[in-house]
């Protein structure tokens, strides 16, 4: 029996960090521009776009970004996850972004890396680049979504699993890991993945994320081994 993610590699490759296809719709287009979040990133062009306010509102309630910290963006494109995490680590800190999408302008003091981040050998570099060790990875990686809500959720889901290997590569004693997901069946799976090596594991949704969307946030905080990497 073939397995979900099987049946979601043999209808096409998941495509990490590559954004919403779209924006020639015009109910999109209206949509965006009534939307608040979306008003507000147009005001502050350092946030790029709504998704900055996704972070802010989770490391507010969660206090994941302190001063002084070392964080990986994963699929950080267009840059508003990395920007605000350079602000949160302040001059003592330090912020490594990767995106297959070149960020010709990275957030001032973030290291942008293009490559795959599923790809062990860009990661490795990324890692060099970090010291060894950080404190907080998160992930906003996406696939190319298909409209096909199960296989985006499928796909997703593979993407989340390859950035959960690298936050057990990484993280230091107590650090934390942000992915985003679809919501789905497979759910539990990285959940129980996930509480193999950090104390806390739970599924944020902040307002910033539209209700009707499946898009929610897995969190995983007090990492305390890496026993899943090899897994």
């Amino acid at each position: 029996m073939m397995t979900n993610l099987a049946r979601a590699r043999a209808t096409g490759p998941a495509v990490a960090h590559v954004r919403r296809a779209g924006g020639s719709s015009g109910r999109w287009t209206e949509r965006q521009r009534r939307d608040p979040y979306a008003k507000a990133a147009r005001a502050n062009p350092q946030l790029k776009s709504r998704a900055a306010f996704k972070l802010l509102e989770i490391n507010a309630r969660h206090k994941l970004l302190t001063s002084g910290g070392h964080v990986v963006d994963l699929g950080s494109y267009p840059g508003g996850w990395a920007y605000i995490a350079r602000e949160a680590v302040g001059a003592g800190g330090a912020v490594v972004a990767v995106d297959l999408q070149d960020m010709a302008v990275p957030p001032c003091g973030v290291e942008f890396v293009c490559g795959d981040a599923t790809d062990p050998e860009v990661m490795s570099n990324v890692l060099q680049r970090c010291g060894g060790r950080v404190d907080v990875v998160l992930s906003d990686m996406s696939p190319k979504t298909s409209g096909d809500a199960w296989l985006d959720h499928v796909r997703i889901m593979e993407l989340c699993h390859a950035g959960r290997v690298f936050a057990c590569d990484s993280l230091r004693p107590g650090g934390s890991f942000l992915c985003k997901i679809f919501r789905g069946e497979d759910d539990r799976e990285l959940q129980q993945a996930l509480l193999r090596d950090f104390s806390t594991v739970k599924t944020v949704k902040p307002k910033a994320s539209r209700k009707k969307s499946p898009e929610a946030f897995m969190l995983a905080t007090g990492f305390f081994g890496c026993r899943t990497a090899a897994q």
